[in-house]
């Protein structure tokens, strides 16, 4: 989809109700499409329109239900298109979360997915974890509650593993084979995958590369991991096309596994590497 700006003007019917709130999310609106390059910025700008016009300009169109949708489309759209960097994910998550407070809200998956990486990300932020980079997420329902278990890395060769459910954060070194724990066990146990970054599918695809698949404990967490992947397009080249990170395909690695191949793959961690 591409966004088509046009000219919006004020009636009884669509008058700016948040404007404080509006500006803001305009201004970081902006703040994307500059950040996402390839001319989007200067597609979104009218003809001759000047940057503090079209802030204003996109206030008033927030504030229309029907452009909310439109604007809220297309960041959609260019999370599944593109898949970009952490900080950029992360600040898209932010703004599309906050204009879905206002009607009419969109529901469906994608949002559901945007809106716990920003309460994980606000949670670690209270926590003093506000340069942690958050890999996945995980959700356990119980009698009727969601459970929340995620990990983050924090600062060189350091996790933080985190509950808001519980409200605890537990710091500890990487080492070898801890997504095996944090992850695949996890998902053995009932888990399901709520979100998860491209840094945590990089995480996760080193792990396997370096081990083996076949070599990880939880293999029922392994064969639920890869099927996720499968179902929302994670592969190698999605992976290096976002962290700029080399990674052996899993796919062709598990097939190989299956036919008792001896190829057995290395690749260097980043974390041993740095």
């Amino acid at each position: 989809m591409k966004y088509e700006p046009e000219k919006f003007e004020a009636s009884g019917i669509h008058e700016v109700r948040e404007l404080g709130m509006g500006k803001d999310l305009s201004r970081d609106i902006c703040n994307m499409l500059n950040a996402v390059g390839g001319g989007e910025w200067n597609a979104a700008r009218l003809p001759g329109e000047s940057e503090a016009h079209a802030v204003e300009r996109m206030c008033r169109e927030i504030n229309n239900p029907e452009k909310k949708q439109e604007f809220m489309q297309f960041w959609l759209d260019y999370l599944k298109r593109k898949q970009p960097e952490y900080g950029l994910e992360i600040q898209i998550a932010r703004v599309l979360t906050e204009l879905n407070s206002l009607p009419p809200k969109i529901q469906n998956p994608q949002m559901d997915v945007l809106k716990v990486l920003c309460e994980n990300k606000e949670f670690l932020d209270s926590q003093k974890y506000q340069g942690a980079i958050i890999y996945h997420i995980l959700k356990m329902e119980a009698h009727g509650e969601d459970t929340y278990q995620g990990l983050a890395e924090y600062g060189q060769d350091r996790a933080v593993s985190f509950s808001p459910s519980a409200h605890k954060t537990v710091e500890f070194n990487i080492g070898y084979a801890y997504t095996d724990k944090y992850l695949f066990g996890l998902l053995e146990e009932g888990y399901k995958i709520a979100a998860m970054t491209m840094d945590g599918h990089l995480d996760a695809w080193e792990e396997l590369s370096r081990w083996g698949i076949g070599a990880i404990p939880h293999k029922m967490g392994v064969a639920d991991y890869l099927e996720y992947c499968k179902e929302n397009n994670i592969s190698a080249a999605a992976i290096k096309a976002a962290t700029g990170w080399e990674v052996l395909d899993l796919f062709k690695m598990a097939e190989l596994e299956k036919q008792d191949s001896a190829y057995k793959p290395h690749l260097e961690s980043r974390h041993n590497s740095r």
